[in-house]
């Protein structure tokens, strides 16, 4: 479309469809009882765009401007959003795009304390891609088993006794079984140590697993058997898991474990005994499924994964979601006071 006003704030292009303005102006709407009236659109209706232009996203119901490789909220910094950094140990963002988020096959750990992570074929047909003008990690297939996913060490800053771990993840499709994270480097069935989250049963069910030596892998499971309207395929969703098997210093009372979605608690249960701190193994998978060797990885997108050595408080778990909702075209919630 062409431009449908030019304004010359030189005073030099007379004649030539341009308005001039007065030196250093270049549009003077200051007249009072007036408005500007923008672009308006949806999510869907972004357009292919150039850096520094704006709109009013009718979607989120906020004003965005194009930074040269994404659309953003007027109001959100685009390099730092609203991210506790008391007890962040992991922060990989493929949304900071190629070069600060992701180097070739690597996954950037912002926070460089857990570390970079490596994607390869062998662990699933993983790549970096953009989606929705946001870089992400991305794959396509159920994994190969012999060990799906993307390892971490688990022995770096990662605290198994207390925690939260966030997920900003777009789904693709799901199978029997399509892992967030676990702590496995074996398939020895009932590990007592077991530490998943993830879905289960085509997405029918979703798990948080902490397996506890005195009441084996699943004694402390917390589960929704309706999941999938709260974090559909083809749909943008946080996912938090927050827990505190040791202390009552979180604030949400002793020994617990709780599910978050979109800023709000979906499930908590009591945990009434102790899990232990051991791991079954010093390499952990990140977007894997049950086990090591499980054909059951994610399937989709995944723009970030952040781990914090600490139970986040309700409040900040709220705040993270309204922080970047409107970056992954949804409403933002009014963030708790």
């Amino acid at each position: 479309m062409a431009s449908i006003l030019k304004v010359d704030q030189l005073n030099n292009l007379a004649g030539s469809g341009y308005v001039s303005t007065s030196s250093g102006v270049s549009l003077d709407c200051s007249a009072a009882n007036t408005t500007l009236k923008m672009p308006k659109g949806t999510t869907a209706q972004r357009p292919s765009s150039s850096s520094g232009e704006m709109r009013y996203n009718t979607t989120t119901n906020t004003m965005e401007y194009y930074n040269g490789t994404r659309w953003v909220p007027t109001y959100e910094d685009p390099d730092t959003t609203n991210i506790p950094t008391n007890g962040l140990v992991a922060n990989w963002d493929a949304t900071l795009g190629n070069g600060t988020g992701y180097s070739g096959n690597t996954w950037i750990d912002q926070q460089n304390i857990i570390g970079n992570v490596t994607i390869t074929s062998a662990q699933g047909n993983w790549s970096f891609q953009n989606v929705d003008n946001l870089g992400a990690v991305y794959n396509n297939s159920n994994g190969s088993g012999g060990g799906s996913g993307i390892p971490f060490p688990t022995n770096n800053g990662w605290n198994k006794l207390k925690g939260t771990i966030e997920w900003w993840i777009k789904p693709q499709r799901f199978n029997q079984g399509n892992g967030l994270i676990h702590n496995r480097s074996n398939d020895s069935p009932n590990d007592v140590n077991w530490f998943w989250v993830g879905y289960w049963d085509y997405a029918n069910s979703f798990y948080f697993r902490l397996g506890a030596p005195s009441q084996g892998c699943c004694g402390n499971d917390i589960s929704n058997s309706n999941m999938r309207p709260y974090a559909p395929a083809s749909t943008w969703s946080q996912i938090v898991a927050c827990w505190d098997a040791r202390s009552a210093s979180s604030g949400q009372g002793s020994y617990f474990s709780s599910i978050y979605v979109n800023g709000y608690q979906n499930r908590r249960r009591t945990i009434s005994t102790d899990i232990g701190s051991a791991n079954t193994s010093s390499v952990g998978r990140l977007l894997s499924g049950h086990a090591y060797g499980s054909n059951s990885s994610f399937m989709g997108h995944c723009a970030s994964i952040r781990i914090w050595n600490r139970p986040l408080e309700a409040t900040e778990i709220a705040n993270l979601y309204s922080a970047s909702a409107s970056k992954f075209g949804l409403a933002p919630e009014t963030p708790y006071p």
